[in-house]
């Protein structure tokens, strides 16, 4: 019998985690030595960016077939999840990515905030629908496990290596004239900017407004900081795009805040290598695969670790953590990082092996090769 590996999704974007994610475990099972679990691989979604069409097919063009193996990639509701449900004779894995919780949505639309409700309606009908069942995180699967789900997997998230370290950007050189994370901006050139980055699409549960109050407080001290807001408008969140934007304008930051929109990976690579700090307070996350991104970067992380998010266990005891959302004080913090190179440089080495640590292929080969492997031999 001719095994096929068929990956499922609500949708494919550029620039998109989960997306990047079906690309390395596609690239993984085309190659060797995992190529001998099954002898062709194919993606499916309901939606598909136009610059995908070629990596893609529509979902409603799926015909199971004797053999076959479907991974699951859930976060959303969507059409294609009765029929995963009602999919028979083949073997079927989830992966679990995690659901917005929909009361970020309702100030602002209230159509994603029912999807979101129906997608975790949903999610409980799944339970007893596949043979193996994967989560992002230990976040992630104790929602699973709370809804009823036996033995689910860790899967963390695959994310693609290829971005510049800090020290290789340019030339080798910062565009500000500082050397890596060695360098502290009070012994470089008095007049540059100093970068704090956040990257994710503008979505109600990342936090910016936070972001751009303790940026407030950062530019009282520092009149040369900026903060990079990189990432496109979510689904439906242009009015909180302009709540934010509302925000700016009422602090006096219009001159010091951008919002990038849309970022190319070359682009992302170098926001990552000329940026200082990197500053995350979103409120709810699944695992945040930027904060990793940065780390292996060499930029130092700073991050809020809610109750309600994986942030705190992706950070894994690396950069620097905060708990409470206390605007002042985080922007102290940030202050200190971009005033000490010393401590900016421990932080970067305990990042440097926080990132090794996570690993694409042996996280593949050891959390999802060799579970399938079991369930289809």
């Amino acid at each position: 019998m001719a095994r096929r590996l068929i990956q499922v999704a609500p949708g494919v974007n550029p620039g998109d985690a989960i997306t990047n994610e079906i690309r390395i475990i596609d690239r993984y099972f085309r190659s060797p030595p995992f190529h001998d679990l099954f002898v062709d691989t194919a993606v499916f979604a309901e939606h598909i960016h136009a610059s995908l069409a070629d990596f893609a097919q529509p979902a409603h063009r799926y015909r199971p077939l004797p053999g076959d193996f479907v991974l699951y990639h859930y976060g959303i509701a969507a059409r294609i999840t009765e029929q995963v449900r009602l999919w028979h004779g083949v073997s079927k894995a989830l992966i679990y990515h995690n659901i917005t919780p929909a009361e970020y949505y309702r100030p602002y639309s209230l159509y994603v905030a029912a999807r979101l409700e129906r997608a975790r309606r949903d999610l409980r009908g799944l339970r007893d629908c596949f043979d193996l069942v994967f989560a992002d995180s230990r976040f992630n699967g104790a929602e699973l496990a709370a809804l009823g789900y036996q033995n689910v997997r860790l899967l963390p998230v695959l994310f693609e290596n290829g971005l510049i370290p800090r020290d290789r950007v340019n030339g080798g050189n910062r565009d500000d004239g500082a050397a890596g994370a060695e360098a502290s901006p009070r012994e470089s050139d008095s007049a540059r900017n100093l970068r704090i980055l956040f990257v994710g699409r503008i979505a109600p549960n990342k936090g910016h407004a936070d972001l751009i109050k303790i940026f407030y407080y950062i530019r009282r001290q520092e009149p040369r900081a900026r903060l990079i807001l990189a990432g496109e408008v979510g689904a439906h969140s242009e009015s909180y795009r302009e709540e934010l934007e509302r925000l700016v304008r009422g602090l006096d930051l219009s001159d010091s805040v951008e919002f990038t929109g849309f970022v190319s990976d070359e682009r992302l690579a170098e926001l990552y290598g000329v940026s200082d700090v990197f500053l995350s307070a979103s409120a709810h996350e699944g695992f945040c695969v930027p904060l990793l991104e940065a780390m292996r970067s060499d930029l130092p992380v700073v991050a809020y670790a809610s109750p309600h998010s994986a942030v705190g266990e992706t950070m894994s005891e690396a950069g620097v953590v905060f708990r409470r959302m206390e605007h002042p004080a985080v922007a102290e913090l940030v202050l200190r990082l971009l005033y000490d190179a010393d401590l900016r440089q421990s932080i970067v080495i305990g990042q440097r092996e926080r990132v090794g640590a996570h690993d694409n292929r042996r996280i593949f080969e050891r959390n999802l090769y060799a579970p399938l492997r079991e369930v289809v031999e």
